[in-house]
């Protein structure tokens, strides 16, 4: 999870365009962090002393704990610490950035330093963000600020984002949200969830994040025309997403009553004061839309 939040930071400050974080992101998984960067988070080492270590191996035929211990940069109980902890995750993002040669060693790490710093957050912290769940990115990346229905937005999002992860297989990247505009969808699908602290939300999609949706979700391929029951099945996907939306309110003691899903093409969603919350993955944008 940590990578989902130094990611959106990276994507938000304009250090990473939206294919070169989805490339990383997806990288990252078969990525093995190498100690060099584990040096330089662990304070042990600086940029300019990891670099020239790797100007080192240029020339001898020798592990880069073997030569910094050699050369004065690491001790060895320091070297076994940062080997013992080269399998966490966290910043195998900051490695797929430094392999695929978006930035260099400087860049990544000064940029891990803001952001550290811009989000005051102490090695704690980090170990929190580690572990922590998609409510807490949400919330992290979102803002609701001034929306009376903000914490049911907050909770409707995550839910949204997990059954992207669960049913689409997907890792999503959150893009920053805005008020509802007229903008026209090719494709809508609205559904409303009526009753006290009620919801109308909707999946803004284009021919093809229709159909990709239809087909990840029913799991049979759909050809490239749009037919009802390509439209049924995406459709289907934010209704069992809603459906447990309101099983959760119930819960809570809130009942709401799941109506229709309506599906529109060309469509505007109905103004007012709801948010869009644009939502990247590998086959396009998905803009949710809640009211």
């Amino acid at each position: 999870m940590f990578s989902q939040y130094f990611g959106q930071y990276l994507l938000n400050k304009g250090i990473l365009s939206i294919d070169q974080l989805c490339t990383v992101l997806d990288q990252e998984k078969s990525v093995k962090v190498k100690v060099g960067i584990l040096a330089m988070d662990a304070g042990y080492m600086t940029v300019q002393e990891v670099e020239k270590i790797h100007q080192s191996q240029k020339r001898q035929d020798k592990r880069f704990g073997e030569l910094a211990i050699e050369q004065g940069f690491l001790k060895k109980e320091q070297l076994t610490k940062l080997l013992a902890i080269q399998n966490q995750k966290y910043l195998q993002l900051s490695q797929a950035i430094v392999d695929q040669g978006y930035l260099t060693l400087t860049e990544v790490n000064g940029a891990l330093k803001r952001y550290k710093a811009d989000n005051n957050l102490s090695d704690d912290n980090v170990e929190a963000l580690v572990k922590a769940d998609v409510d807490e990115i949400v919330r992290f990346n979102l803002d609701f600020g001034g929306q009376a229905k903000a914490d049911v937005y907050y909770h409707y999002v995550a839910l949204v984002i997990r059954n992207i992860v669960r049913f689409l297989g997907e890792t999503p990247v959150i893009m920053k949200n805005s008020p509802v505009t007229n903008q026209t969808y090719p494709w809508l699908i609205t559904q409303k969830m009526d009753g006290r602290g009620g919801l109308v939300s909707a999946l803004g999609l284009t021919d093809r994040t229709l159909l990709t949706i239809a087909t990840r979700y029913s799991g049979d391929a759909m050809t490239t025309f749009i037919d009802d029951y390509a439209k049924d099945c995406a459709a289907e996907f934010l209704n069992l997403t809603n459906g447990i939306f309101c099983v959760n309110t119930s819960n809570e003691g809130v009942e709401l009553e799941l109506k229709p899903q309506r599906i529109q093409a060309q469509a505007v969603f109905p103004g007012g004061k709801g948010e869009i919350i644009p939502i990247h993955v590998s086959f396009g944008d998905i803009f949710l839309l809640v009211l």
